[in-house]
C-alpha cells in the first residue's frame, strides 16, 4: 500500500519546475556566502589596518552600532593586529634548595662510654614543631631588564602541594614570589656527632627536577612551580666530596648531570659549606669543629663572621662543657645529662635590610627557552631566595634541641650562642668563650642544701629584651652581651625555678640564687 503524502512530496520536489526553483535558490545562497565572505574579509582587513593605525574608535563608530556593540568592536579591533600569545613553556631546572638546617654540637664517642655523659654522643635538632623551614622564592632575576614578572597562583594544585613533606603557600608581600615551607605534620631532624660542631653534618633539603611553567600574558610573564620534583636530603660532607658519595646516594645527581659547579653552588648557600674537594679519600667526621672555625667563635654579634642581614642573635645560649672528673662519681667521672631545650627565634638585633641569595641552575637537558620569554641565559634559571614573613618575625618559630656534653677530651670553647637564619628558617650554633666574652650578668644557682643545680633554665629581661640560658654543671649561668661590650648601667629581672629577682647589672660579684 502506497503513501500518497510521500509520493506527493517526492513528485513536488523532483518536478522540473521545483528543480529549477531549487537550483536558483542554491546558486543564490552560494553567491550570498561568497559575497559575505569577501565583505567579512574586507572588514577584517580594515579592522586590522585601523588597529595598526590606532583608529579603532572611528572605525567602529562608522559601522553604526549601538553603544555596547561599539565598545565590543573597539576592544576586538585593538586586538586584531596583535599576534597570538605564545604557548606556555614548561622547563625543568636540575634542583631547587628548599631548606638548610645546621648541625648542633655533639660528642666524640670512643673509649669509655661515660665520656659522653648519659647520652649516646649524638645531639640533634628536631624541627617537627616548626613550619618555618624554607624560604621565599622567585625567578624574577632570570629575566632581562624591563620584563614584568608575576607569580601565577592559579597553578598551585599539582605543584609543591601535590605531595611529599613540603607544603606550598603563597606569599602576600610580593606578587613575584612564593613561600616554600615545611608542613607542620612533617619532621625535619639534623644530627651532630663529635666534639664541637661538625658542619659537614649540616643538611640541605633539595627538590630534584622540579617543573616550572612560564606563560606570557600581555606585558607580563607568569611563572609557577607545576611539579615539585623529588625531595632529597643531602649533607654538606657529601656535597664537599661527591666522588666519595655512596653510589646509591650519588645516583640521582648523576642522572641530572651534576657537575662540581652544581655542588659548589649549593654549598655556597651555607656559610660553613666550604669548597668541593675533587681529590679522593674520605674526610673524617668532626674535622671541621668549633676550634678550627676561628672566624665564627666570639660572643659579639658583630664579630661572628655571619652576615648580619641574614642572621640574628636570638638571646638563647647554653654551656657546652665536658664531664668533670671527681672521686665522688662513678668511675671517677661525673656524668652530665643529655638535655632537651626548646629554642625560639627571639630577635635581639635589629635590621631593616632584606636578605637575598641566588643560585644559578642549569635546565635539565639544556633545553632552550624561546626568546619571547627573555631569559638572560636561555638554558639556565636563577633561583632567588629570601626570608619569609615567619622567618623575619621574632618568637614565632621554635625547635627542640637535644644536646649532649662533649667528651672529656674536648678542649674547645665551652659556651654556645644560638642564631637564626632568616633565609632558611633554622637555628645556627656559634661557640664562644665565657672566660673572655663581655657579659650583661652572671650568677650561680644552688639548691636548698647548697649543691649546684645543673641544666636549670634561667631567664633575664633587660632593656625590653628577654635572654635565656641554662646552668652549667657547677650551677653557673652567664648572659653574654650581644654588642660585645659589658653592660654598665640599669637593672635586670632574673627568673628561674619560680624565683624572681631584680639585679644591678653593674654588680662586681656573681649573683647566687638558692632554690627553695
Amino acid at each position: 500500500m502506497t503513501r500518497p503524502s510521500l509520493r506527493f512530496s517526492q513528485t513536488l520536489l523532483c518536478s522540473p519546475r521545483s528543480y529549477v526553483r531549487g537550483a536558483f535558490m542554491f546558486v543564490g545562497l552560494f553567491v550570498f556566502l561568497i559575497c559575505s565572505s569577501q565583505l567579512l574579509r574586507a572588514q577584517t582587513d580594515a579592522e586590522v589596518q585601523a588597529c595598526k593605525a590606532g583608529t579603532c574608535v572611528s572605525f567602529c563608530k562608522d559601522l553604526g552600532l549601538d553603544t555596547k556593540r561599539t565598545a565590543e568592536c573597539v576592544a576586538q579591533c585593538r586586538q586584531s593586529c596583535q599576534p597570538p600569545p605564545p604557548q606556555p613553556v614548561t622547563v625543568t631546572p636540575k634542583y631547587l634548595i628548599v631548606a638548610l638546617v645546621y648541625a648542633p654540637p655533639g660528642c666524640t664517642t670512643g673509649g669509655a662510654p661515660s665520656q659522653c655523659g648519659t647520652g649516646s654522643g649524638s645531639s640533634f635538632v628536631d624541627y617537627s614543631r616548626s613550619s618555618a623551614n624554607g624560604n621565599k622564592l622567585t625567578i624574577k632575576d632570570s629575566f632581562q631588564l624591563g620584563v614584568t614578572i608575576a607569580y601565577d597562583n592559579k597553578n598551585i594544585v599539582g605543584g609543591l602541594s601535590g605531595g611529599g613533606s613540603y607544603g606550598f603557600s603563597e606569599t602576600a608581600s610580593d606578587s613575584t614570589a612564593v613561600n616554600v615551607t615545611k608542613t607542620q605534620a612533617s619532621d625535619l631532624k639534623v644530627q651532630g656527632n663529635g666534639d664541637g660542631i661538625d658542619h659537614g653534618q649540616d643538611m640541605f633539603v633539595l627538590l630534584l627536577r622540579p617543573s616550572v611553567t612560564l606563560q606570557k600574558s600581555g606585558d607580563q610573564i607568569l611563572w609557577s612551580v607545576t611539579n615539585a620534583g623529588n625531595p632529597y636530603e643531602v649533607n654538606v660532607a657529601e656535597l664537599r666530596r661527591p666522588s666519595d658519595m655512596l653510589p646509591a646516594r650519588r645516583h640521582p645527581f648523576d642522572e641530572l648531570g651534576f657537575t662540581n659547579d652544581d655542588y659548589q653552588s649549593i654549598l655556597s648557600q651555607d656559610p660553613f659549606g666550604g669548597k668541593v674537594n675533587t681529590s679522593s679519600g674520605h674526610s673524617a667526621v668532626g674535622s671541621i669543629t668549633a676550634t678550627t672555625s676561628g672566624t665564627f667563635t666570639t660572643g659579639a654579634s658583630s664579630g661572628t663572621g655571619l652576615d648580619p642581614f641574614r642572621f640574628w642573635l636570638t638571646g638563647w645560649s647554653f654551656p657546652y662543657e665536658p664531664s668533670r672528673p671527681s672521686p665522688n662519681c662513678n668511675n671517677g667521672v661525673c656524668l652530665c645529662p643529655t638535655e632537651s631545650k626548646v629554642f625560639t627565634n627571639d630577635k635581639l638585633t635589629t635590621t631593616t635590610h632584606e636578605d637575598v641569595g641566588q643560585t644559578t641552575v642549569d635546565l635539565f637537558g639544556g633545553v632552550d627557552v624561546p626568546q619571547v620569554y627573555s631569559l638572560k641565559i636561555d638554558t639556565k634559571m636563577v633561583w632567588t631566595s629570601s626570608s619569609t614573613t615567619d622567618n623575619s618575625t621574632e618568637s614565632k618559630e621554635s625547635a627542640t634541641a637535644t644536646i649532649t656534653c662533649p667528651s672529656t677530651q674536648y678542649t674547645g670553647l665551652t659556651g654556645m650562642q644560638v642564631y637564626w637564619d632568616r633565609r632558611y628558617g633554622s637555628f645556627v650554633f656559634i661557640p664562644y668563650d665565657p672566660g673572655s666574652a663581655a657579659m650583661i650578668h652572671q650568677g650561680q644557682v644552688l639548691d636548698a642544701s647548697g649543691h649546684a643545680v645543673s641544666g636549670q633554665l634561667v631567664e633575664m629581661t633587660y632593656l625590653g629584651k628577654t635572654y635565656h640560658t641554662f646552668t652549667a654543671p657547677n650551677g653557673a649561668y652567664r648572659f653574654p652581651s650581644p654588642t660585645g661590650k659589658p653592660a654598665h648601667s640599669g637593672t635586670a629581672q632574673i627568673v628561674t625555678g619560680g624565683i624572681r629577682q631584680t639585679v644591678n647589672v653593674r654588680a662586681i660579684h656573681p649573683l647566687v640564687i638558692r632554690m627553695r
